[in-house]
């Protein structure tokens, strides 16, 4: 059987990272992360909860990155000041550009 994981990368992916400042956003982010979970039983990366410690975090993080199918930002003003939440949307967003069958859709819980 042919394992189309290898062909096509985002086969592989699930589930939702969380981008966020924490400066004004983190309850905010704690609250969506939440009913995720508990209303729509998706999978979601949030940092507070993910790093491992003893681990460098901006890999833990470019890696959680990677393997999810949706990038959702917490639009605060502290986020858009943010250079970390510039830097967590950049490597997604060069991938998006070479994908035009995602782009500019929503997950089934934000439609």
């Amino acid at each position: 059987m042919l394992d189309n994981s290898k062909h096509n990368p985002r086969k592989s992916r699930s589930g939702l990272f969380i981008s966020y400042a924490r400066s004004d956003g983190k309850n905010f982010a704690d609250d969506l992360r939440r009913r995720l979970i508990e209303e729509y039983h998706l999978q979601v990366w949030q940092d507070i909860v993910e790093l491992e410690g003893g681990k460098d975090w901006w890999l833990q993080i470019e890696a959680a990155i990677k393997s999810v199918e949706f990038l959702v930002m917490v639009m605060t003003p502290g986020a858009l000041a943010s250079q970390t939440t510039r830097k967590e949307w950049r490597p997604r967003l060069s991938l998006q550009k070479n994908n035009k069958e995602n782009r500019g859709k929503a997950c089934a819980c934000c439609r």
